[in-house]
């Protein structure tokens, strides 16, 4: 507490009495001003030494005053950080909502980096040509199909492959006859999320289910649609294109491969590979009108040349025939029947 001494003990009962005046110091003497007269009253050479006096106050101590000067500037302190990690905080929530409203598109962009691949689109065959086949055929999975003019060994069936050796590599056909043995069907239909995407046409024709898969590009996916469902249907559709491009036998190698799109005789859908150039393997899926799907592989061992040409390959669609299906591979000679 401070109390101010001047008047009183210098101006006297002058000061008292100019209850309305008030004090305008110019050093080295004070000067007072009387407003009932109007008129400036100044002090014989007497120099008022004006000065604060400290009041003590017992129930301060000093360590008070140090700790409240100390808790000042914590307090300015936290309120600068409160405000600095305040911002922070915003500027990571605005990122966090801009990179949630774009993900599909970020997701696309991730896998075009990991996997050019799913950059790839179908392109017709510039070979169309069909070689003769061989008199044999083969009948299993519900289908027959005749073999090409090469060497057939030992085949192994199995409940879901079976496997034919030729005579410098292997074909393999695929059980294709339920969703569940189809990566790309059961994707989309053990997938709720992907239910609510995809349109019914694509969800019961697996022909339009594959071809929109593979005709799927990552720059189909456009930032400025956000999370639209149509971004989020092709996110989706690219997802299951990569996983289907990494299970096919002929992208073992996970280099960038050809992808054909192929129609012979009943059967229409896509070829992975070219059989006449390396590493000369190949992945077919090919589906027919009444929306039954069969696939089937043809590769032989690591540095192999080809197995089987283009003709070849194209007169092996042409020549798939739907009938009952078999207990078991019965391999005859169509002469003979």
């Amino acid at each position: 507490m401070f109390q101010k001494l001047c008047a009183d003990s210098v101006l006297g009962p002058v000061a008292k009495t100019a209850s309305t005046s008030f004090l305008q110091p110019k050093l080295p003497h004070w000067r007072l001003f009387d407003r009932d007269r109007g008129e400036w009253l100044v002090t014989a050479a007497v120099e008022c030494h004006c000065y604060h006096q400290r009041v003590e106050n017992h129930g301060l101590k000093w360590w008070q005053v140090r700790w409240g000067l100390a808790g000042r500037k914590i307090s300015r302190a936290a309120i600068v950080t409160a405000k600095v990690i305040g911002l922070l905080c915003l500027v990571a929530g605005i990122g966090y909502g801009v990179a949630y409203l774009i993900s599909p598109w970020l997701a696309s962009r991730g896998l075009s980096r990991f996997d050019s691949r799913v950059d790839i689109v179908p392109v017709s065959l510039s070979n169309k040509a069909e070689a003769p086949l061989s008199n044999l055929s083969i009948d299993l999975y519900g289908f027959r199909l005749l073999l090409p003019n090469n060497e057939v060994g030992e085949v192994l069936k199995g409940e879901q492959t079976t496997t034919m050796r030729l005579r410098n590599g292997v074909l393999i056909i695929r059980n294709s006859s339920h969703d569940e043995n189809w990566i790309v069907s059961e994707l989309a239909h053990g997938n709720e999320f992907g239910k609510k995407l995809l349109a019914p046409d694509l969800l019961d024709s697996r022909y339009s289910l594959m071809e929109a898969t593979m005709f799927a590009t990552p720059d189909q996916v456009k930032w400025w649609r956000f999370r639209t469902k149509e971004n989020q249907r092709i996110a989706f559709l690219l997802m299951t294109k990569l996983t289907a491009l990494t299970q096919v036998n002929s992208m073992r190698s996970a280099t960038v491969r050809s992808l054909y799109r192929i129609e012979f005789g009943d059967f229409r859908g896509f070829q992975f590979g070219n059989p006449d150039a390396a590493p000369y393997d190949i992945h077919v899926d090919v589906f027919n009108g009444a929306n039954r799907h069969f696939q089937f592989d043809i590769f032989g061992l690591e540095g192999h040349g080809p197995v089987l040409t283009q003709p070849e390959v194209n007169a092996m669609v042409g020549s798939i025939r739907q009938i009952q299906p078999q207990v078991s591979p019965h391999i005859e000679n169509i002469e003979e029947r």
